[in-house]
This record gives C-alpha cells, structure tokens and sequence, in this order.
C-alpha cells in the first residue's frame, strides 16, 4: 500500500500492529482479600503483557433479580437522523442545565428535545427527520 509503512514482527517500534495476536485470560480472584476481576493480556510475540485487577462486588442470586435489564416494549415512534444533524452536542449543553432531559417525537419526523428547570425552559427543535415504520408498533395496540 502507497503511503502507509508496514511495521515487520521484527520491529522495535512501540507501536501496535496488526501483525500481532493478542491473548486475553478473565478470571475472578482474590486480591487483598477482596473479589476482583482480574484480566491478564499479551501479545503472542511477547512483547506486551498487561494486567487489570478491576475491584468487583459478588451478587447473591437473590439480588439477581433487582439487577436484571429492564423489560422496554417496542418504541412508538423510531426516527432515524442523518450524519450531519449533531445531536449529541446538544444533549451535552442541555445535560448541563438540567439532569432531566424530555424527549417528544412523531412518525412525521418531527423530535423535541425539552428542559424545563427554574430559572429557564428551552426547546429544541429536529424536523425532516427519516421515520422507521418496521419496527415501531400501531398507535391503536393498546392492549
């Protein structure tokens, strides 16, 4: 390839490359009398070792069930947005102001975004927006 150096398994370069194959060991244990999931990887070549001890609380199962993933139906509306309308900017600032943020949206491409606190209230407004009609249930389902 023109333009882009390859680095050879010879190469003491600190760079990674795509050359090497990586090994990665999860285990659960002990570390200073307390659980940890530990994550030992290396390079095949050797040339790299890293080790995490991430410090980890054990559940009992009877506290599974106040851990499990919600159970979410399918959305009412799904909007797709285009590359260039930046959204995630937007919740940024928004965040900013108030830790609730609202979000209104319709089948006909419309989305608000909305924050109410005490001192201000603001909107903001998304249109042309790309509806999804396979997957987003019938309005009358209400079952």
């Amino acid at each position: 390839v023109r333009g882009k150096k390859r680095l050879s398994r010879g190469s003491s370069s600190s760079h990674f490359h795509s050359y090497s194959s990586f090994l990665v060991v999860m285990k659960l244990a002990k570390r200073g009398g307390l659980p940890c999931l530990c994550l030992d990887s290396s390079c095949a070549d050797g040339s790299l070792d890293v080790h995490h001890a991430v410090p980890v609380r054990i559940l009992r199962a009877q506290e599974w069930q106040n851990h499990l993933p919600p159970i979410v139906n399918t959305p009412d509306v799904q909007l797709e947005f285009q590359l260039d309308r930046p959204l995630r900017s937007v919740v940024e600032r928004l965040k900013s102001i108030s830790p609730i943020i609202y979000l209104d949206g319709s089948m006909t491409g419309e989305l608000v975004l909305r924050i109410d606190s005490e001192n201000v209230a603001i909107r903001t407004f998304y249109d042309k927006l790309i509806p999804r009609f396979d997957d987003a249930r019938d309005g009358d389902d209400d079952n």
